[in-house]
């Protein structure tokens, strides 16, 4: 566990070492989330890297990341907080890892982590020469399809 308050699971297959830089790379993101900082934020993931949004918005490429982040780092996202509970890596060769992981946000201002913002990921990490960068990301919410969210999905809602 790291001081962004995750467990990062590992195969059997997978060396420590990509394990800790893998670890060390989502902690990269929460310590960049947490300071606002677009530039930081977008530095984890690759120049032509894919990303999407939880609300299906898709960024193209690292200075998209980092540009869209800063933007909400200073307006609606200005002083919120990420933590990650959940980092599984599956090794699919020796330079690509999928990635999936569980987190959760808060706003400003906001005491504790709702279970309403937490959210599942799903990353792919690539090598890029001794070190890692995400080259995919996708967020989504997490939540119950209760009878209500039901009716309203029956409406298209």
């Amino acid at each position: 566990m790291t001081d962004t308050g995750k467990q990062t699971q590992a195969s059997d297959s997978l060396p420590a070492g990509d394990a800790a830089a893998i670890g060390g790379l989502i902690t990269q993101l929460t310590r960049a989330w947490n300071a606002g900082d677009g530039t930081a934020y977008g530095a984890g993931f690759t120049e032509t890297c894919d990303y999407v949004t939880f609300n299906g918005d898709r960024l193209r490429g690292r200075q998209a990341v980092a540009e869209s982040h800063q933007a909400l780092f200073d307006t609606h996202l200005k002083g919120s907080r990420i933590t990650f509970e959940t980092v599984d890596v599956k090794p699919l060769d020796a330079a690509t890892m999928l990635v999936h992981s569980i987190g959760n946000s808060r706003l400003a201002g906001q005491k504790t982590f709702h279970p309403s913002r937490r959210s599942i990921q799903t990353l792919v990490a690539v090598r890029e020469g001794t070190g890692w960068r995400f080259a995919a990301f996708h967020n989504t919410r997490i939540f119950a399809i209760t009878p209500w969210r039901a009716l309203l999905m029956k409406f298209g809602i």
